[in-house]
């Protein structure tokens, strides 16, 4: 799991610097996929990371604590973003949003994850669930993975969700 998120975390410093060194056409879709990484992963951590590694010591928790309130901080500027035009205050606020990230990202990957590590979570477990959880968020809710790592279409929506599918691979070809 801790993998995962540390690759979230690379990901997102990748997009940071785009978004930094950008024009305004690069910054707005840089933006998009910043906003949709952060809401997937903050929800990541909140149903499957942060409830268990609370109980680790005192420091997790308060650790988590932190956390959550970075996270809420986020989530507001998230819904701001969602609802404003793009322009100069739309940029800054990207920025200051992105200034937050970067300083919880470097305090959990120096004091959360280490406790994590030593403690007797089941980091595997933890990881498969949350790649079932991004590919869910990502496809609709559609696609899970079987035993063999591969994904599958399940459920009575399969149809509908193999358009969404079908429909989010046409569009990207035409970016």
């Amino acid at each position: 799991m801790l993998d995962l998120l540390r690759e979230d975390h690379r990901r997102l410093k990748e997009l940071f610097a785009e978004f930094e060194s950008g024009n305004a056409q690069t910054r707005r879709e840089v933006s998009r996929e910043i906003l949709s990484l952060v809401h997937t992963h903050n929800k990541v951590k909140m149903k499957l990371l942060y409830p268990r590694a609370a109980g680790i010591s005192r420091d997790a928790e308060e650790l988590v604590l932190r956390g959550k309130e970075a996270r809420h901080i986020a989530n507001l500027l998230l819904l701001e973003l969602k609802v404003m035009p793009v322009g100069p205050r739309y940029f800054a606020k990207v920025a200051t949003l992105i200034d937050g990230l970067r300083a919880h990202m470097q305090e959990e990957e120096a004091e959360l994850f280490p406790l994590v590590e030593r403690s007797d979570m089941d980091l595997v477990e933890l990881g498969e669930r949350m790649t079932a959880m991004k590919d869910a968020a990502r496809y609709g809710g559609f696609l899970t993975r079987d035993g063999n790592g591969l994904r599958t279409l399940i459920g009575a929506g399969a149809i509908v969700g193999l358009g969404l599918l079908i429909r989010g691979v046409l569009s990207r070809g035409r970016r």
